[in-house]
Formats: structure tokens, C-alpha cells, sequence
């Protein structure tokens, strides 16, 4: 019989019938042939490495089961290599793949990864087969990647329409910061304002990001605006995520105004959010109706056996990506035996003609010109109790985005039909938009722009590189170059150019060898540039103060910072960064500088019709694949820039103390307290995150059994800081403190109902050991004797049995103690005490205070309240 997944193509059904017990030239007899495939070695990726290698696994198995049958000798094994959400993971992998000689490769999974290797695969001739890779970006013709999903601009399109027929105006994202996000993102956009959809700057995430905290609360910020304009009604949330969205989730359902609106997902969400498995996250999926729209394939012959298998060995029903990973091995050990070698090069000529009518788990279509599977429509599928339902369906396939035909004038025809050569001069060294590769060829951005503009015009480019971007400047204004990118227009330059826009506006960065912020205005700013760049121009009509050292190229500028002979050079980062790698150098964005403005074509400003020519070309690309070419050429947003406006001395304290050790109160629920897993947990967690993002160092707690020992860890030096104390004469003599960020008023807590005062005579108070109440009371009740007790704990268990008549400290961790112990507790009173809490830190380190006070300085008040509203309910 027929084995499992065996194709119904007829020409590959015809090829293999030839095949039956025949040896092949390039094959062994007998013995194995060896595929890599990349995925995750520890299933960091959740459900990424999880099916993919269990559907690896179950499809050599049966496509082996396949070659017996037949009577094929050899046999197909996998060789894995290590995946990761670091893309540099999987470059490595590809290389190390390469080096064992396989050169036919399973994955990557993920578009970050696939981002990684599309350069090396296509330059060694590998043929990578990803099973789940959808970015636009990543639609490239003639490389050797191959996407069995389609791309995300049917999805964004598919996105878009749910939120129109759901009645939405508003949407704020949240999206995570990589190739897949990215892409998805910019598609979905585009679609939605076309749409006549306001969208939100909203929030974009690195990948990396696992506690989500900050990330939510900013949400709901942005939401609560929208909502303030639009009503909850018409305002969505779009979440682009992987298993973060679990996280995602579970904290949105603490913010009501999260809570009130719709929410829709990407269809990625799916993979790892097992609603089942989560009944916080699913129980606010289902509230906010979570929609999303999954690539709806028909099922194939051996979808059943496929599905049954991986659910007996997942113990639920498996993604997607199980079903297209298994997929990928059957089309790369078909396309073996149709190609007759597992050479990279061979498989990858035959790989369309495999894939085309396949019937696997899945059946396809074609792929397209860029190698990726062909639209096809989606399930429309909503959160539902503990399942993910399909609750319709999105049939229309939707192309992506095609150039029109353009209109020329007739003036602008005729002088197209004369075929005029047009001269573009380019930087020879000004990586990644243009530069001269290690093989003596033209590379960048730039030529991304002249291939499609050569599409679109017919028009002739003759290139002209420059060592010296001045003396492209100078030919350019003499007529000897009619042509040049990335310009920013200024008013000496609009002497002699027209200009046409191609991006939207990105400032130039200040780029240093120190990371530390700065600003134009720092008195001690030693500022390079290069000549003849925009930004001369702009200081000189902004900071006419500034003597700007200008250089002659990039790598002078670079070494010459790296030298001590400037302390910020003033250029794009991408450009700066990539150069700063190759020459070993290594530098930070540590700042912006000009005033962002967008980059343009230059063109002879007497050549009126070249003009009029490139703007409707430009016209004619859509925004979103203009994007795609600056995130293929490597040009992202930079690094954020430090925001802590610290002096030099500071930032060289900083530089050098990376690590900051953190004491704290173990017993102090809800605001700080050791959890089951011996963590840090309570508000204070909420203050490192946000002071760790800020100042850019680790906080690292030290543990101990309660608070005396935590200060007398801060009395011998041991820890460097503590974020919830209180200002007493007696700490003040080791301590510095800054200004309070919240206020405390310490309660007399009782067991009875009668109010009390803290005067009441014969009143026999309890106080915890160490705590700000017992440094008030001997300041400003001396005669007062109080009984010192070794915890929270101690106190209200003297209360109970009657040995004490007053616990005095703060409310809410006593009574969250009170709880746990089923004792019910009265707040009877005020002690008269008022506590403001402070980030302390050692007396001796003025530096570092100085640092913490401009970090909290940053952190707005409102913030901080809202960090105090769940404890304080």
C-alpha cells in the first residue's frame, strides 16, 4: 500500500515510479543521506522546537518507512543544530552545517533566524526550507530559502478587515521587536490607514523581553488615551507575539481598562498559548474576545496520522508548524530522489516542481517567484472558554502589493525612449546603504532602490564611486553626476539638486566610544563630523558655538574617536556601528542630533524631467517595501539612547559597577518579600525593572532570613542599596537617601475595635525589630517603652495571646501576616508617624546617590502610584 505522506504530484508520482530499485549516480546504494535542520536544542521557543522536532522525527520515520517500501537503499537521518531566539544562533548553526558538508537544511523555524542565514545559504548554495518563516521582508527572488507558509502581508491584510467589520477606530500595538514582529507590524499599518484606522505608536518590544511588566502598564496608558478619544468600544489592542503573549495576558487582567476593549493577536499567539494550560491568561482571552486570523490549509492524506501521533506525544492538539515541519522533510527527501544528489545547489532547482500539488499533512499549491508559498485564505479563530475556536472563515486570497503600471507624460516618455544614460554616484564607505564589497562590487541599499527603478523606468544607471563623499558632493554640483541617495536637503545642496523623498525621517545619532548621554549642548562635547554631510550645515545654523572637528571619511572619523581626539561623532548608527565592528572598535548610540529629516534622491536640478521621472517611481513603491529594503540591508531603529543625563564622572562609576547589590526586607508582604522560590517579589521588583532599563545595571538582591539582618547588611557595607526605607537620624549616620517616593503612616494595629492613641497610658506597644517606627519613637516618644519582637509574625501572635496590646508599623504587610495566620486585626490608630520611603545607599558613595536620584527623577509620579494600587487593595 501507499505509505503515509506519500505526494500525488503526477510528475514527481512519474519520476519516482523510474526510480524503484534503481541506484542513483550522485546517491549511495545504501547507507545515509544527511539533512540538517535548525531548531531549538532545549525548546527555549516553547512550541517552536517542540513540534518542529517531534514532526522531524515522526517524518524521517515514515519517509525511511517510504524508501524500504520502494526498494531504495539509503536512508534519510537529521543532523541538528542549535536554535535560539538569538539570530546569531542560527548563523552559526548554518556555518557549522555547511562545514560537515550538508548543505540541505530543515528550517530555520522563526524569521529572525531565517533573517540570519538567508545571506550565507544563498552565497553557499544551501537550500534552507523553513516551515513557519512568513516576514515580508524576507520575500527575496533568487536566494535559496524556501517558506512553506505565505507572507504576512495576507495576514496583516487579513487583520486589517476584522478590524473594520468589528467597528474599530483606534488600535495600539503591541508588538515584539524582530523580523517577524517588524514585518507583520509595518504590513498591518499600512493596511489599517489605508483603512482610515488611527494607529498608535504603541509598543514595540525586544524579543528578549520575558517579565512584560513595564510593557503592560505602558499599554494600558495608551489605551486609556485612546479610550478617553474613541470610546472602549471602538479601540482594539493588537498583540504580535510568541509565548509572551501568556504574559501578556495574565497582566492585562489587572488593568480594567485592558479589560473593556477587544483585543485581536497574530496568528503566531497560537503556538505557544495553550489556553488550557493557562486559565489566568485564557479566562482574559475569552473576556476580551482574542481574534486572530490562521493561514486555513486543507487538510491532506496524512493530516490524521500526523495529528494523532503528535498528540500522543504532546498530550494536546499540535500547531500548525507540526504539520508543515513534517511536510518539509517529505519535500526534501523527495526532492533528493527527484534531483539525484542531497547537493544544495541540485535540490534547489527541483524544490518548486516538489512542492507544487503536494499532499502531505497539508496540500499545497505553488510557491511564488521569492519561494514562498502562494496566498491562500484564513481561519478566522477567537479565544472561547479554554479553546481556540474557528468562528469563520477569510476566503479572499489577497496578493501582495504590486507596482502599478506607470502613467508617463509625453515629455517624459519621449525622453525615456532617447534611452539617456544617467550617472549615479555612490560612497564607496558608507556601510550598509553603499559601500564597495570585500569582492570589489557595488553593495548596499542603494542598489536595492537602482534594481527597481531600472524595473519600473528602463533607464539606464552608469555607477560612479567615490573614496571621498565631498568630492561626490563637488561632481555632482560641476554636472558630472546626475544622481545620488540618501541626501539630506539642505540649502547649499538645493543649489544645484532637486530632491525626491524615499524614507521617513531618522535623525543622526551621536555616536560614542563611552556609553554615556549627551547632549549638542554639553559644554565638554568634542563633535566630529564629516565633511560635507548635512549635519555641518545644521550646526553651523543651530549651534553656530560648536567648532565641530570635521574629517575626511568614516574610518578617519572612527578611529580618531577611538584615538580620545573627540567624544561624540555625529552620524547615522547603522552606518557608524557596522564600520565600528569591521575595525574593532566599539561604540554606542548615546544620543540624537539634527532635526530628522527624511532621506531623498538627489537629482541635476536642471534635469526637470528626470525629476518628474523618479517621483513617480518612488510614487509607485508601496511604503511598506521600502521598509522591507532598509530592515534586509541590516538599517533598524537604533539602539534606544541613555536617558540618565549623568556627568562623566558618573557614567565612568556606572561603567565600572555594572552589578549592584540590593537589600531588602524578606518578610514585608506585599510591598517586598522572599516568594516559595527564595525571589525577590512585591512593589520593590517593580522599581528595578524600571531602574535597571534607566540606569542600565543589574540590581542583584542579597537574601536573608529577615530585616535586621538585611541592615546590618547595609551597616557593614555588604549591600550597595535598598529601595523601601525609611530616613532616621541613626541610618543617616551610614546611609545617604533619596528623596521619598512614597509616604507611609505607620498604623497602631490591635485585635479589638477600641480606638487608641499612642499617649494612651500604660499602652504596651509592640514594634518589629530594625523597623522606622523604633528609631520615630526614641526620637519622639522617649519615655515610651516599647517591646522590640523579631517579626511581624512575633507581633501578632503576642497580640493574640495578649502580652501586647499594639503592634505599630504599616498596614498592609501586618495585615496580609494577619491573614496567613487567620487572626483578625483593627487599625485602631495613627502612631502620629509619617514614613517616606527612600532608595538608600552607602553614605560613602555620593556618586551613586547622585545616579539613583536622577533615575527616580525620571520615573513619573503616576507611574508610581499605579505600582502601589494592587498592593493597596
Amino acid at each position: 500500500m501507499m505509505m503515509r505522506g506519500m505526494v500525488g504530484c503526477p510528475l514527481i508520482l512519474a519520476v519516482l515510479a523510474a526510480t524503484t530499485g534503481a541506484a542513483h549516480a550522485d546517491l549511495p546504494d545504501d547507507g545515509t543521506v544527511t539533512i540538517g535542520a535548525i531548531y531549538p536544542l532545549n525548546l527555549e521557543q516553547g512550541a517552536y522546537g517542540e513540534d518542529a522536532g517531534l514532526a522531524y522525527q515522526l517524518a524521517v520515520s515514515d519517509f525511511n518507512g517510504y524508501l524500504d517500501e520502494r526498494g531504495i537503499g539509503w536512508r534519510l537521518a537529521i543532523q541538528q543544530a542549535a536554535g535560539s531566539s538569538d539570530p546569531t544562533v542560527a548563523a552559526n548553526s548554518i556555518a557549522q552545517l555547511h562545514n560537515m558538508g550538508i548543505t540541505t537544511v530543515l528550517g530555520p523555524v522563526a524569521s529572525n533566524n531565517v533573517r540570519a542565514v538567508i545571506d550565507y545559504a544563498t552565497q553557499h548554495k544551501i537550500t534552507s526550507i523553513s516551515p513557519g518563516s512568513s516576514a515580508p521582508g524576507l520575500a527575496v527572488a533568487g536566494d535559496y530559502v524556501f517558506r512553506l507558509v505565505p507572507d504576512d502581508l495576507t495576514q496583516a491584510a487579513a487583520l486589517g478587515r476584522m478590524l473594520s467589520e468589528a467597528g474599530i477606530a483606534s488600535v495600539v500595538p503591541i508588538w515584539r521587536g524582530d523580523a517577524y514582529g517588524d514585518g507583520l507590524m509595518q504590513a498591518t499599518m499600512s493596511n489599517l490607514e489605508e483603512m482610515g484606522i488611527a494607529v498608535h505608536g504603541g509598543i514595540r518590544y525586544p524579543a528578549t523581553t520575558k517579565t512584560m511588566t513595564s510593557e503592560v502598564d505602558l499599554l494600558s496608558k495608551y489605551v486609556s488615551e485612546a479610550v478617553a478619544v474613541h470610546g472602549a468600544y471602538q479601540v482594539a489592542v493588537l498583540m504580535i507575539s510568541f509565548e509572551e503573549s501568556i504574559t501578556i495576558s495574565e497582566l492585562a487582567g489587572y488593568y480594567p481598562v485592558l479589560d473593556d476593549i477587544r483585543w485581536f493577536a497574530s496568528e503566531s499567539v497560537i503556538l505557544d498559548f495553550v489556553l488550557s494550560e493557562n486559565p489566568a491568561a485564557a479566562a482574559f482571552a475569552d473576556r476580551v474576545n482574542m481574534t486572530l486570523a490562521v493561514v486555513d490549509f486543507e487538510h491532506g492524506s496524512s493530516y490524521d496520522h500526523v495529528s494523532s501521533n503528535m498528540y500522543d506525544q504532546l498530550g494536546r492538539e499540535p500547531s500548525l508548524l507540526a504539520f508543515t515541519a513534517y511536510d518539509a522533510v517529505w519535500m526534501a527527501g523527495l526532492a533528493v530522489i527527484l534531483a539525484d544528489s542531497a547537493d544544495g545547489s541540485d535540490v534547489g532547482k527541483v524544490f518548486p516542481e516538489v512542492v507544487a500539488g503536494f499532499d502531505g499533512a497539508y496540500r499545497y499549491d505553488s510557491l511564488n517567484e521569492a519561494g514562498d508559498l502562494l496566498p491562500s485564505g484564513h481561519q478566522i479563530v477567537a479565544a472561547v472558554g479554554d479553546r481556540w475556536t474557528q468562528i469563520s472563515t477569510d476566503p479572499v486570497p489577497v496578493e501582495p502589493l504590486q507596482a502599478d503600471g506607470i502613467d508617463w507624460s509625453p515629455e517624459e516618455l519621449t525622453w525615456l525612449e532617447t534611452n539617456p544614460v544617467v550617472r549615479v554616484g555612490y560612497d564607496k564607505n558608507w556601510p550598509p546603504y553603499e559601500y564597495v564589497s570585500k569582492q570589489g562590487a557595488p553593495a548596499g541599499l542603494t542598489f536595492t532602490f537602482l534594481d527597481e527603478f531600472t524595473r519600473l523606468s528602463g533607464l539606464d544607471f552608469e555607477l560612479a564611486g567615490y573614496e571621498l563623499f565631498n568630492d561626490l558632493l563637488d561632481d555632482t554640483r560641476a554636472g558630472n553626476v546626475n544622481m545620488v541617495f540618501h541626501l539630506v536637503p539642505t540649502v547649499e545642496r538645493s543649489e544645484y539638486m532637486g530632491f525626491v523623498e524615499t524614507s521617513r525621517a531618522d535623525p543622526s545619532n551621536l555616536i560614542s566610544t563611552v556609553d554615556c548621554y549627551t547632549t549638542v549642548e554639553d559644554p565638554d562635547l568634542k563633535l566630529i563630523t564629516i565633511t560635507g554631510f548635512y549635519i555641518e550645515e545644521w550646526l553651523d545654523a543651530n549651534h553656530p558655538d560648536i567648532d565641530y572637528i570635521s574629517v575626511s571619511t568614516l574610518d578617519e572619523a572612527l578611529m580618531l574617536l577611538d584615538d580620545g581626539g573627540g567624544t561624540a561623532f555625529a552620524q547615522p548608527w547603522h552606518v557608524s556601528n557596522t564600520r565600528a565592528q569591521e575595525l574593532g572598535i566599539t561604540v554606542y548610540n548615546v544620543g540624537t542630533i539634527g532635526d530628522g529629516d527624511a532621506s531623498h534622491v538627489g537629482y541635476s536640478k536642471n534635469n526637470i524631467t528626470l525629476g518628474s521621472v523618479l517621483q513617480k517611481i518612488v510614487d509607485t513603491i508601496p511604503d511598506d517595501t521600502i521598509d522591507d529594503w532598509y530592515v534586509d540591508a541590516g538599517i533598524r531603529p537604533a539602539p534606544p539612547a541613555p536617558v540618565l543625563p549623568l556627568t562623566a564622572e558618573e557614567c565612568a562609576w556606572r561603567n565600572d559597577n555594572r552589578t549592584i547589590t540590593v537589600a531588602y526586607d524578606p518578610g514585608w508582604f506585599p510591598i517586598e518579600y522572599t516568594d516559595e522560590q527564595g525571589n525577590l517579589a512585591g512593589v520593590t521588583t517593580l522599581y528595578l525593572e524600571r531602574f535597571e532599563s534607566l540606569m542600565g545595571v543589574d540590581f542583584q538582591p542579597v537574601h536573608t532570613s529577615n530585616w535586621s539582618e538585611s541592615l546590618q547588611l547595609l551597616q557593614n557595607g555588604t549591600a550597595d542599596v535598598s529601595f523601601m526605607m525609611g530616613a532616621t537620624p541613626q541610618r543617616q549616620e551610614y546611609l545617604g537617601f533619596t528623596k521619598p517616593h512614597f509616604m507611609l503612616q505607620p498604623s497602631l494595629v490591635t485585635v479589638t475595635s477600641q480606638p487608641i492613641t499612642i499617649d494612651d497610658p500604660g499602652l504596651r506597644v509592640l514594634t518589629p525589630t530594625g523597623y522606622f517606627i523604633e528609631d520615630w519613637l526614641d526620637v519622639n516618644k522617649p519615655d515610651l517603652q516599647y517591646t522590640s519582637v523579631p517579626s511581624i509574625r512575633d507581633g501578632l501572635l503576642m497580640l493574640q495571646n495578649g502580652t501586647g496590646d499594639t503592634l505599630a508599623g504599616n498596614w498592609l504587610p501586618i495585615l496580609a501576616e494577619a491573614q496567613n495566620l487567620n487572626i483578625t486585626i483593627h487599625n485602631s490608630g495613627t502612631t502620629g508617624a509619617v514614613s517616606g520611603l527612600h532608595v538608600a545607599y552607602q553614605r560613602d558613595n555620593p556618586i551613586l546617590g547622585s545616579i539613583l536620584q536622577k533615575t527616580l527623577d525620571l520615573i513619573p509620579e503616576e507611574l508610581i502610584d499605579r505600582w502601589w494600587e494592587t498592593p493597596a487593595q
